[in-house]
């Protein structure tokens, strides 16, 4: 999934983090939102709920409908 915002066509993946424990995180993604950037997301689902991870979820990640009810508004809508 991939959600644009003022700087398009630069993407955070995973989030703006420095440590890999930051990584998918609320605050990575508000952090690149406020920078500028869009966000790349990797959703995958986890006992019926979507959810933001890379790698197949071993524990209950972010909710997807968190993250998007948090960044939604800051972002542009871009057609690609």
């Amino acid at each position: 999934m991939i959600l644009m915002s003022r700087l398009a066509g630069v993407l955070a993946h995973r989030g703006l983090w420095k440590q890999p424990e930051e990584r998918n995180t609320l605050g990575a993604f508000e952090q690149a939102v406020e920078a500028g950037f869009g966000l790349e997301v990797d959703v995958r689902d986890h006992c019926g709920r979507l959810v933001v991870s890379h790698d197949p979820p071993s524990r209950s990640g972010l909710g997807l409908d968190a993250l998007l009810r948090r960044t939604a508004r800051r972002l542009v809508k871009t057609e690609l």
